[in-house]
């Protein structure tokens, strides 16, 4: 059994010290094991260990960018340190950042992709759809 599982196993139980034990065991195999180190985070902060809990968050959390912190029950205890508040505000940067989608076209591909489109919709006049929200039948699904 992978040493992160069952140091899983061991923090769901309840048993936190052995948890951080295995887990340390992971972190010097692997200091870049998300999964690993952000359990261990989680792990100190069940055991109200702010200061170590703080520590390996910022070392789990740059190779994120979802909102998992925010989401994960675990880190409860942490909620009103200011230091938890930057880092939710660092992983909503990084959640945003990611969501944006570029307004134009970029590369050397893209005046290419555009010709070859407007040349198809030319040459086939009935494919061009028209501007608006889309259109649902009565079944529910997105019509043609």
């Amino acid at each position: 059994m992978p040493v992160t599982t069952k140091a899983d196993s061991l923090r769901q139980a309840g048993d936190l010290a052995e948890a951080i034990a295995l887990y340390r065991q992971g972190y010097e195999q692997d200091a870049d094991d998300f999964t690993n180190t952000y359990n261990m985070a989680c792990a100190y902060a069940l055991l109200h260990n702010r200061d170590s809990a703080f520590y390996f968050l910022e070392q789990a959390l740059p190779s994120d960018s979802t909102v998992l912190m925010m989401r994960d029950p675990d880190p409860v205890f942490l909620y009103k340190d200011d230091r938890y508040q930057a880092l939710a505000e660092k992983q909503m940067g990084k959640v945003e950042a990611a969501r944006k989608v570029p307004k134009t076209r970029a590369g050397p591909h893209a005046v290419a992709h555009d010709a070859n489109r407007s040349g198809f919709l030319r040459a086939y006049p009935g494919s061009r759809r028209e501007a608006g929200p889309p259109q649902y039948n009565d079944t529910g699904n997105l019509g043609t």
